[in-house]
């Protein structure tokens, strides 16, 4: 299934989903990340591998034939910048 963002562009597919066992709601999606995107998120990927992103459920906004996003790739960028300077 592939993933949109707000803005229309794909950052990928769907690999695999994180489920809560009791409520059987998603957590968190695994997208396997294109070429086009890894560039614009500004991420490394393994050079034998794809590059793997793990999405809160949070920044899902809808989910029928694809799974839109809250954020557009930019946007998604600028958290994940945030997210890995604190760590």
């Amino acid at each position: 299934m592939a993933v949109v963002g707000a803005g229309g562009r794909v950052f990928g597919h769907v690999e695999e989903l994180e489920l809560e066992t009791d409520t059987l709601r998603v957590e968190s999606l695994h997208v396997q990340v294109t070429a086009a995107a890894v560039s614009d998120l500004g991420i490394k990927k393994p050079f034998w591998s794809h590059a793997t992103l793990v999405v809160p459920a949070r920044y899902i906004q809808a989910i029928t034939d694809v799974v839109v996003l809250r954020l557009t790739i930019e946007e998604f960028a600028e958290r994940l910048g945030t997210a890995n300077a604190k760590s």
